[in-house]
């Protein structure tokens, strides 16, 4: 899981928690994102970016992970008016860009993504 906010870093851990998801590593900087994803192996890698987010970098960054190891899902949760963050994101590599404000829309990506994983 990469999130830049304490706040934020609780909160979704404890919903990844009552989903029976397991955080495997943590990091507060995306650069941080394929060391963990190529030492762990995670069926997914959760990244809270905030519209301060360079979308370059971003880009980069899940597009490496993406590169190197395709069968994990990348799932972004980013506030609703950073379209720059979500674009760069969905090129990236993201399954799923979601809004940090909706919890359901939240709770239905966090869904798809583990029946990907159940079959």
């Amino acid at each position: 899981m990469i999130c830049e906010s304490p706040f934020w870093e609780h909160s979704l851990e404890w919903i990844l928690g009552s989903r029976d998801i397991e955080v495997a590593a943590r990091a507060r900087e995306i650069h941080r994102a394929p060391e963990l994803v190529a030492r762990h192996e995670p069926d997914l890698l959760l990244v809270e970016a905030n519209g301060d987010s360079d979308p370059d970098f971003l880009f980069k960054r899940l597009r490496q992970v993406h590169r190197e190891r395709r069968q994990s899902a990348i799932l972004v949760v980013c506030s609703a008016g950073a379209e720059h963050v979500r674009d760069a994101a969905l090129a990236g590599g993201a399954l799923r860009v979601v809004d940090a404000e909706d919890a359901a829309e939240f709770l239905d990506a966090l869904d798809a993504v583990c029946d990907l994983f159940a079959n």
